[in-house]
């Protein structure tokens, strides 16, 4: 992590208004990502979860690595490693496979439709 001293970060704000409203932009798209994870953390299971964070993270019909390990993956979701490998089973039959840290999703739409996908948790353009 970088820290940047408050006094010439006030004073771009101050004098750059193209740099402010980058910051702002940013600062908007991350709180907005943080409050879409914490309605998925509040209004789905665990299955339901990994589901969709999966539709966000691989391409349909493409074999991806997984950016993380199984640890990192189970806190991001709100959930612990060994319920991580139970939602990856109850999604198998959804079209999910998963070889190690390689996920391919067969069957999007039937994802999304298990992970019910709703435009007020999964839309980050809003």
């Amino acid at each position: 992590m970088v820290f940047v001293p408050a006094a010439p970060l006030r004073q771009a704000f101050e004098t750059d208004s193209a740099f402010a409203l980058a910051i702002f932009q940013l600062t908007s798209r991350l709180l907005r990502s943080h409050v879409m994870e914490l309605k998925s953390q509040k209004l789905r299971s665990g299955p339901e979860r990994l589901a969709a964070w999966l539709l966000r993270q691989v391409q349909p019909q493409q074999p991806t690595i997984l950016p993380y390990n199984k640890r990192r993956i189970a806190a991001r979701l709100g959930m612990t490693p060994e319920n991580l490998s139970r939602s990856f089973a109850v999604i198998a039959p959804h079209g999910v496979t998963r070889q190690a840290s390689r996920i391919t999703i067969a069957d999007p739409e039937g994802l999304a439709r298990f992970a019910g996908s709703n435009t007020s948790i999964d839309d980050h353009r809003l």
